[in-house]
């Protein structure tokens, strides 16, 4: 699993609920151009099965629906299971051709598979990662689209499962944390993650791929 780190004590709240996911090395990675470009696509010879990618102020608080997604894109043969852009509850409202990067689960056996032939990291519109999905979009069946909508506060999104089961809430500007504006928000946020924590099912020794 990678972690974008832009804010320390963010990337430790992140962490916290991810400690019943068994089989996890946490990669944490500075900036979007070493999230996606080092640790997904220049490491594809990795063993690992599955490959999960979230900003640090997404907090994943039901584990059960987390595997639930990776089985789906597992048993589909999806290369990735990814958020939209252009869509009601994602702040950045481009084409939803694009995928954002705040959440991403890479099937890393299609992604292998497909050889694709990755391009060099030439932002588009100034995103560096869009490449790397537009060429992932070519493998297997391509991209899974996670099903978003708008949590209380207006701006956080909610993900969810393919069955339609929450599962996380990304905050969004993670990197104005101590702002006034954002700070309460995002503790609140984080807050009612903690308070909707559902590990059921999962323990330490669970086959679960990470």
């Amino acid at each position: 699993m990678s972690i974008l780190n832009f804010n320390k004590d963010l990337t430790e709240k992140c962490l916290s609920f991810l400690d019943l996911v068994p089989a996890t090395k946490i990669l944490e990675c500075a900036n979007q151009q070493d999230l996606f470009w080092n640790a997904h696509i220049k490491r594809l010879r990795y063993n690992a099965e599955i490959v999960i990618g979230i900003d640090e102020d997404c907090f994943i608080f039901d584990i059960e629906a987390l595997r639930e997604t990776v089985e789906f894109i597992l048993l589909n043969k999806y290369a990735y299971a990814g958020c939209p852009e252009g869509v009601v509850a994602c702040r950045k409202q481009h084409d939803k051709i694009y995928t954002n990067s705040f959440f991403c689960i890479f099937n890393m056996k299609v992604i292998r598979e497909s050889e694709i032939d990755f391009p060099s990291v030439a932002p588009i519109q100034g995103e560096t990662y869009w490449p790397i999905f537009q060429a992932l979009d070519k493998a297997g069946k391509g991209r899974f689209p996670l099903y978003l909508k708008d949590w209380d506060d207006g701006v956080t999104t909610v993900i969810s499962s393919p069955s339609g089961k929450e599962m996380a809430l990304h905050t969004w500007y993670a990197r104005d944390y101590g702002k006034p504006e954002h700070y309460q928000r995002i503790n609140n946020a984080y807050n009612s993650a903690v308070g909707r924590k559902h590990v059921e099912g999962i323990s330490n020794n669970a086959n679960v791929p990470a």
